[in-house]
């Protein structure tokens, strides 16, 4: 009874200790009050649940796991990233005190609690997650595959062209070598990677109450990424080729985010083919990666590709009803607006009563919280109503600003997710214009597709989660207005143009359901004009922008 009991002391040390190092970036009123309490929490509930999962058994089984190697690698990889985000914290302090003993006690302490911690839940992850996910990857049919791999290829090598003319899309710099924001629409690529960037850390600036556990959901890319960026950076320093470290670092991300865009489609692509024949469901996800808002994104440094995938991961499931892994989909969605989804978990059952409701949310909320403070937020809830308060004010108040406007914002926002919009130059920096007749004529065809489904809600699951976050969108862009004191609203056009696309699809798919021939006939063309269209506009950006190469 001692060693059990003493086994989840340790273990429950060793996780709040994980807590402890991802807290250590703190700001704001409460100080360092955060940590204390963070881990205090952590300590209680981990100590708890031991009661249930006996950790010690799972990790008997390591010697004879056939991914021990993949793990170690894992590792390996993501304590170099990890240490990445305290460099220069601990270069300010090898500045500021001479007892370099202390600094380097501090950093072997971190350095072994990182590792052990990364051990164990790489360990976990692999054999409980990962595993299915790796035999889900193998059940791709030959036209997926070919899909993602194009799509990847296609843009390594578009990324790279692209560089040779400009850095705008992934890291804009003046002559001087500082980095520049706003340069394609309101985009904050360079910002994004510069210092501790967002892939890597939870705790950076940009990962703040609007998106808390952006910085653990994209580990994965930045464990990949730093230590292949810091190889190639050394080599061409060594030939006098001086690239900085963050566009190599934002060229391998551009290249990550086909990637995940192109799994986007595939989900896409799946959830349609439920309601409609799979050339269709094909063609539609082609669709899907030739829009604006796909290529764009794509080859510009956002944070849109992770979080689309984890909010499209979300409805995949709950489209296919497999409501026990919700909850962990809704606690691990990277943009705080995805708890918007939540009503959908609770109410998934009809039969239910308001105490089972009840029951649910509160078990959700509570295991989302957890998580959050697990991994170092609780300073982010504690201060998340000053934040959104600001951030309101910042992005979404303007005494210039009516409702009326936010409202048409919103209309003619809409085509962007599509097609690209009408622009300029300015100062050699991308600019929204104003909408034509086109646009404004797209939109109200927009609109339209979206009020046809109405009928279909009851009946299909996926037309219910599409409509409903068709809904989510123009209450968050067109009535409270996020964006719109920016006029930046095409910067939300990846994360909600699914499901409109979604929409288009079924009632298309309903239009043409006996003329199947020519249905195709009209989306292939459909897919062919969008792509040269969108390709014509992004080629006329890259000639009209500048260099900003350092």
């Amino acid at each position: 009874m001692k060693y059990t009991l003493l086994s989840r002391i340790m273990i429950t040390a060793m996780l709040a200790s994980f807590t402890a190092v991802y807290s250590l970036v703190v700001s704001g009123k409460y100080g360092i009050l955060p940590i204390p309490i963070g881990v205090g929490l952590v300590l209680i509930v981990i100590f708890q649940l031991l009661k249930k999962f006996d950790i010690i058994k799972e990790l008997k089984d390591f010697p004879q796991y056939k991914y021990r190697k993949t793990i170690y690698t894992c590792t390996i990889l993501s304590v170099i990233s990890f240490m990445k985000q305290f460099q220069t914290t601990l270069e300010t302090a090898f500045d500021k005190t001479g007892n370099t003993f202390l600094i380097a006690a501090a950093v072997v302490i971190v350095f072994v609690i990182v590792t052990v911690n990364f051990f164990t839940l790489w360990y976990l992850l692999m054999k409980r997650y990962l595993e299915k996910i790796m035999l889900s990857v193998m059940e791709l049919s030959r036209t997926e595959k070919s899909m993602i791999y194009g799509y990847v290829a296609i843009f390594a090598i578009v990324s790279m062209l692209v560089l040779l003319k400009t850095s705008a899309f992934i890291y804009p710099v003046d002559p001087d070598g500082n980095y520049l924001v706003d340069v394609i629409f309101s985009t904050d690529s360079a910002k994004l990677l510069d210092g501790r960037d967002v892939f890597s850390s939870p705790n950076t600036s940009e990962n703040d109450f609007r998106q808390l556990l952006f910085g653990i959901v994209a580990f994965p890319l930045a464990m990949i990424f730093v230590p292949i960026s810091y190889f190639i950076h050394t080599i061409l320093n060594s030939l006098q080729v001086p690239i900085p470290f963050e566009i190599i670092y934002g060229y391998l991300i551009s290249v990550a985010q086909a990637l995940l865009f192109a799994i986007s489609a595939i989900l896409i692509k799946r959830l349609l083919h439920k309601e409609m024949n799979e050339t269709y469901a094909n063609l539609f996800a082609l669709l899907y990666l030739t829009s604006f808002s796909t290529l764009l994104f794509t080859m510009t440094i956002e944070q849109y590709a992770v979080s689309l995938l984890t909010l499209l991961v979300f409805v995949y499931f709950y489209v296919n009803q497999r409501s026990g892994t919700l909850s962990y989909i809704v606690a691990g969605t990277t943009l705080t607006s995805s708890f918007a989804m939540l009503p959908l978990v609770v109410f998934e059952s009809r039969n239910g009563t308001w105490k089972t409701y009840l029951m649910k949310t509160v078990h959700i909320v509570l295991l989302t919280v957890f998580a959050l403070v697990f991994f170092g937020q609780l300073y982010e809830l504690m201060e998340g109503t000053d934040q959104v308060t600001h951030l309101l004010t910042k992005f979404s108040s303007s005494e210039s600003l009516t409702m009326w406007d936010k409202i048409v914002q919103y209309y003619q926002f809409l085509p962007s997710m599509f097609i690209a919009p009408a622009t300029f130059i300015v100062q050699d920096v991308l600019r929204l214009g104003e909408a034509n007749w086109l646009y404004n004529a797209l939109s109200a065809m927009i609109v339209l597709v979206v009020l046809s489904n109405l009928l279909y809600v009851k009946k299909s699951r996926l037309t219910l989660a599409s409509m409903y976050w068709v809904l989510i969108s123009f209450l968050l862009l067109g009535v409270v207005g996020w964006g719109t004191v920016e006029k930046s609203l095409i910067l939300y056009s990846s994360y909600f143009g699914w499901a409109f696309l979604v929409l288009f699809a079924l009632g298309y798919a309903r239009l043409f359901a006996k003329h199947i021939f020519a249905g195709k006939s009209v989306l292939i063309s459909l897919v062919l004009v969008v792509f040269l269209f969108n390709a014509y506009h992004i080629v006329q950006y890259i000639y009209s922008l500048g260099s900003f190469r350092a």
